[in-house]
């Protein structure tokens, strides 16, 4: 890529291998940059991103090279450019730059493993969930002080507080 208005030049290289998608970012330019990218699907509308700054390779040459895991390989590869010191955001165009990723025949298969994990983690978290909750109405009738049971914010579950005496003291 030519970025419009400037004399930087931008190269992406990508491999693709049975693990990970390789990428290399060559950039033409007289100053220190750094790299914001991230995966995006057939929309183009990035699901996450990363920085890593670029390193110096010779005159007016800089380089990163990262990879990403195959089972996170999606079908582009968007980035920008930062120039933090004029604190510039450097696009192509008006756009952001996007690269189409090569295919491996695993990588699919290992999103599908990865979707499995994933959904055995879920299913798991729910039985203990589930285990949890059924157990209440016991921690309850032991807790001869006070029981409470109350939603923690952000979806992150319930809390049941039963307070029980111990011994020959009871209150």
């Amino acid at each position: 890529w030519q970025v419009p208005g400037t004399n930087i030049e931008v190269v992406l290289l990508a491999t693709s291998v049975e693990e990970e998608c390789q990428l290399h970012v060559l950039v033409h330019c007289s100053t220190e940059l750094v790299i914001q990218y991230g995966p995006a699907g057939k929309d183009r509308a990035w699901k996450s991103s990363k920085r890593a700054p670029l390193v110096r390779s010779g005159t007016d040459k800089f380089e990163v090279s990262f990879t990403i895991p195959a089972a996170e390989v999606d079908t582009y590869i968007m980035f920008v450019l930062h120039d933090g010191a004029a604190n510039r955001w450097i696009k192509h165009g008006p756009h952001d730059f996007e690269f189409e990723l090569p295919r491996h025949e695993e990588w699919d298969r290992a999103r599908r493993e990865a979707e499995a994990r994933s959904e055995e983690e879920a299913r798991q978290a729910d039985a203990v969930k589930n285990q949890f909750l059924e157990g209440r109405r016991q921690r309850e009738a032991r807790a001869d002080i006070s029981f409470t049971s109350f939603a923690l914010q952000g979806d992150f579950g319930t809390m049941d507080v039963a307070c029980i005496s111990e011994g020959e003291h009871k209150a």
